[in-house]
């Protein structure tokens, strides 16, 4: 069974930037996480997301929804997709 960490992703961006930081320093190369963006990041996290994609070692997804459907139904989506996986949600 693979293991998938999804961050649901606000609009706090400097606590983005940190979690980012932190996961690249605390997680094992080529670990699965997914990024799921409800439409909520702002540009600034944007460019933080693009440019961590670019560098980092995990095995990394980004999603954005152009319209937001409110947390707890985009989290109940994001788990959903991951059946059959082990999953740790940061939130």
């Amino acid at each position: 069974m693979s293991t998938v960490i999804l961050l649901p992703i606000g609009v706090d961006d400097a606590a983005l930037d940190r979690c980012l930081a932190a996961l690249d320093a605390g997680t094992a190369p080529g670990t699965a996480i997914w990024l799921a963006d409800d439409g909520q990041a702002g540009p600034r996290a944007q460019a933080v997301i693009e440019h961590w994609l670019a560098q980092t070692p995990l095995q990394a997804e980004y999603t954005r929804r152009a319209r937001a459907i409110g947390e707890v139904a985009h989290l109940d989506e994001m788990l959903a997709a991951c059946t059959g996986a082990d999953v740790v949600v940061l939130a």
